[in-house]
């Protein structure tokens, strides 16, 4: 979780300076710009590490189809999102909502990013959620560490006695 969370910063940073410092392909505030992007790579990364979490690694499997596969062309990034079909849920997807609220603040002042926000708050909150659900029958005693014995979750102390 924590590693996640300095990924997202870390990519923020990174890819507005690279975006709007470099590139100059974003204008507005650098701090909302970057704060948009690592929201929307925090909002990808937490449903993956609470699906892998639930359901080993064919979670990771579902949120990559889902969210690649499906939100990428739907997202209306490369041109805008009104000029999709009406209907398609690509703004209610990760990549979609992160490019609506980044047009938002790079080019509106805000304006029109509040809805993408709370999509990926949502996405965000709800990998949290599945990644603190705990698994059935995990122990971890205090001072210990969690093992697998036979395939089971098993709680083995730090230092055993001799």
């Amino acid at each position: 979780m924590t590693t996640a969370l300095l990924a997202a910063a870390g990519a923020g940073l990174a890819l507005t300076g690279v975006l709007q410092g470099w590139m100059e392909a974003l204008s507005g505030s650098y701090w909302a710009n970057a704060s948009v992007v690592a929201l929307g790579v925090l909002a990808g990364a937490l449903p993956v590490i609470g699906l892998h979490r639930l359901l080993g690694r064919p979670g990771i499997g579902v949120v990559a189809l889902l969210v690649m596969l499906v939100g990428n062309p739907l997202s209306g990034v490369a041109s805008a999102p009104e000029l999709l079909p009406v209907g398609w849920l690509g703004q209610l997807l990760p990549p979609g909502a992160t490019g609506t609220a980044l047009r938002g603040t790079a080019f509106f002042d805000g304006a029109g990013a509040g809805e993408a926000l709370l999509v990926l708050l949502c996405w965000a909150a709800v990998g949290l959620v599945l990644a603190l659900v705990p698994r059935k029958g995990s122990t971890v005693s205090r001072g210990g560490r969690l093992t697998r014995e036979n395939g089971n979750p098993v709680a083995e102390p730090l230092s055993r006695p001799a």
